[in-house]
């Protein structure tokens, strides 16, 4: 399915994402990881940094997104994963634009 996603969306993502599963799950997410993952390009670009436990960018590129097709299966991985977090409220407000374009686009 294809979305487009912020910086701040990519960075939620991958912030979320589980570190267990079974051989097709680990499959799919070593390849979400690469495919979200900004390429060295958007590094230099949008100023990519990494300060503590923080990631920070040029905000001037906030809303510049990018768009993804991703798998079935790597789309029903995030969504039952928000889906986890919202059952257990724990979602974050950095998550919610991700959040409404997974679960409430259905």
């Amino acid at each position: 399915m294809k979305r487009k996603l912020t910086l701040a969306e990519r960075f939620g993502i991958l912030g979320v994402l589980p570190d267990k599963g079974n051989f097709v799950t680990m499959r799919t997410l070593r390849d979400l990881r690469e495919v979200l993952m900004p390429s060295d390009a958007e590094v230099s670009k949008y100023k990519i940094k990494q300060v503590g436990q923080q990631i920070q960018w040029n905000q001037k590129f906030r809303d510049i997104t990018k768009e993804f097709d991703l798998g079935k299966t790597a789309t029903r991985i995030i969504e039952d994963r928000l889906e986890e977090l919202d059952k257990n409220k724990e979602l974050t407000p950095n998550l919610i634009s991700v959040f409404e374009k997974f679960v409430k686009s259905e």
